[in-house]
């Protein structure tokens, strides 16, 4: 009796239960046909709305295996739907399976077949149970190395955000020692300028001091000039002091006075009264 091929409801109220199969399809019904699944019961309260629902199967004959997602169509009742997958539409007998992933787990249903024809006219009756447990691995590992990639990605992010703060404080310390280091350079600018400038009254008075050296020395040599000559002309009998052994000329007596302050005016009496 020719089988007519339609779309395909499974009404699922545990994980446990038996799906009734052989389920049948065509090849001409990729992209086409509706697989739906209705969720109630215990089925529904194993949803969470980080839930994903995938079709797992297995094709004996082919050795090809695939992951499709279910789109969500209905809220309530909860209905999730699938086109049949080209690739798992040569003939022969797949092994599927529906699972429920979230971000922490992944629950499976009973294993069920669908059998694929050729001629979608052409039916067949069988039972088939098998063993899920290499594509299960598959997918338990695929979901294993996405946690363990989100948690590289969260602990790289926590030692960034780390790298963050203590670079954020360096900064701080950095910029309050450029500004404690400018601050000293503009004290020593100053300090530099105070000393140039001290440098300049100190070069200046040197000058000053030099100047009056300089004159000191000019005069002395003019007063030694003039002791000379007044010396010279000086009659020494008129003198008011005995020049002697002590004062041989005036300049000797005028030296010694102002070197030994005790100059005294002698009365001066001329021989000749």
């Amino acid at each position: 009796m020719a089988q007519e091929l339609k779309a395909v409801t499974v009404n699922l109220k545990s994980l446990d239960q038996d799906i009734q199969d052989p389920i049948v399809a065509g090849g001409a019904d990729a992209n086409g046909r509706t697989f739906r699944i209705v969720f109630d019961q215990e089925a529904e309260a194993q949803l969470t709305p980080a839930t994903k629902v995938y079709l797992s199967w297995f094709h004996r004959q082919q050795k090809i295996k695939g992951y499709n997602v279910f789109t969500k169509v209905n809220d309530d009742p909860i209905i999730w739907e699938i086109r049949w997958p080209q690739s798992m539409l040569h003939e022969g007998d797949v092994l599927c399976c529906f699972e429920l992933v979230d971000s922490v787990s992944i629950t499976q249903s009973n294993n069920f077949v669908v059998h694929v024809l050729s001629d979608p006219n052409d039916g067949s009756t069988f039972v088939v149970s098998d063993d899920f447990t290499l594509f299960k691995n598959a997918v338990i590992r695929l979901n294993c190395i996405g946690d363990q990639m989100r948690n590289q990605m969260t602990q790289q992010k926590i030692e960034f955000e780390d790298m963050l703060l203590k670079f954020n404080d360096l900064k701080e310390k950095t910029d309050d020692a450029v500004s404690k280091a400018s601050e000293a350079v503009e004290k020593s600018d100053k300090a530099v300028a105070n000393a140039e400038t001290a440098v300049k009254r100190a070069e200046d008075a040197a000058k000053n001091i030099e100047l009056v050296v300089d004159t000191s020395k000019e005069t002395l040599e003019k007063a030694k000039e003039a002791l000379a000559a007044v010396d010279n002309k000086v009659d020494k009998n008129e003198l008011g002091f005995i020049l002697g052994e002590q004062y041989k000329t005036v300049k000797d007596f005028v030296e010694a006075n102002i070197s030994e302050p005790h100059l005294f005016v002698q009365e001066f009496i001329p021989d000749s009264l």
